[in-house]
């Protein structure tokens, strides 16, 4: 059975980095799904609200109603170490431009490469080839506190070329600098305020 879910070549959970799917009979959300269009103008968004909020939910329905090529990746207390975190990451970001994970391979055999953050190169030169816009969402990373990874998070955002849109997805604020993304108007922030249902999204709901 395991065979369905896990890709051999990597050791890797595929399903970990597959996008879930909507469920049909949620409340569409238009006021929120207007909100997450503007992501696409931005370098980094940053989804924040305590669990039960529908975090997720509104991601994956927005999804489904956009046109634009998207990867995903979905964190577990496990990924807290920097060689299988960003070999999941270049699992996702595989599934945009093929051959990252073949590229990035050897770097995880090295600390020293690891450690300098070769992978991340890797991911941007290949990601910079990009003729269109896509959308990396990570999900859960507020379980992500280790300060290797943390670094190399911010080293990626910092760099993410033009036509790649990083969506973060957290219970809480991720221990990064994000500030003068926020200022520099190229990071969008969505809190528990936003996605609070509003009194005809109940509406809809009972109705």
């Amino acid at each position: 059975i395991m065979a369905i879910f896990l890709n051999f070549d990597t050791g890797l959970t595929r399903t970990k980095y597959h996008i879930p799917r909507a469920n049909p009979y949620l409340v569409s959300r238009p006021r929120l799904h207007q909100k997450l269009d503007t992501a696409l103008n931005r370098k980094l968004t940053l989804i924040t609200a305590p669990a039960g909020y529908g975090k997720t939910t509104a991601v994956v329905e927005w999804l489904e109603n956009t046109n634009v090529f998207a990867t995903w990746l979905s964190i577990d207390p496990e990924d807290n170490n920097p060689i299988r975190f960003w070999r999941y990451v270049c699992a996702a970001l595989d599934e945009i431009t093929a051959g990252i994970c073949k590229n990035a391979e050897y770097v995880f055999s090295s600390p020293e490469l690891l450690k300098a953050n070769i992978q991340i190169n890797i991911m941007i030169d290949r990601l910079s080839e990009l003729e269109q816009d896509c959308l990396f969402i990570v999900d859960d990373i507020h379980l992500i506190n280790n300060p290797a990874i943390l670094k190399g998070l911010a080293f990626l955002i910092q760099y993410l070329p033009p036509r790649m849109h990083l969506i973060l997805i957290s219970r809480t604020m991720p221990a990064l600098e994000l500030a003068k993304y926020e200022i520099k108007l190229q990071m969008l922030t969505i809190s528990e305020a936003d996605l609070r249902f509003r009194e005809e999204e109940i509406s809809q709901f009972y109705a």
